[in-house]
Order: C-alpha cells, then sequence, then structure tokens
C-alpha cells in the first residue's frame, strides 16, 4: 500500500534525508519518497500504520512533522 503524507520542519537536503531515512528504518516501510518543495512524502508500506506511529519514528531524528494527506 502507499500512502501521500505532509511534511513540516525540513529546510535543506539533510532533513529531507533525516526523514527518508527515519522512514526507511521502519521494517515494514519498503520505500520512501520524500521532497523538499512541496514538502512531502510517498510512502510505501507492507501495512497500514497510524500517522502517530510514523511521527514517533520521524521525531527520532528531528524536529519533523508528518500529516496523512
Amino acid at each position: 500500500m502507499t500512502k501521500n503524507y505532509e511534511l513540516e520542519g525540513m529546510n535543506c537536503s539533510g532533513g529531507l534525508n533525516n526523514v527518508k531515512w527515519a522512514l526507511l528504518k521502519i521494517p515494514e516501510v519498503q520505500a520512501a519518497d520524500v521532497q523538499l518543495n512541496p514538502q512531502r512524502a510517498t510512502v510505501t508500506m507492507s501495512r497500514a500504520f497510524d500517522v502517530a506511529e510514523l511521527q514517533a519514528h520521524i521525531s527520532e531524528s528531528g524536529n519533523y512533522t508528518i500529516t496523512e494527506i
């Protein structure tokens, strides 16, 4: 399944990489395409995630916010 999310808090490619790697560290996430402008992510996963679960993972990498579109 693939879902789209809005992101906040990224202002450079370093933030983009932090969010991408945080998402890819989740075992059930198969792919993560993260964009800086606009701040969005397309995530392919083997199961549905509650957005709070994803938020917990990306918060470990910095002050980023993820919202389901």
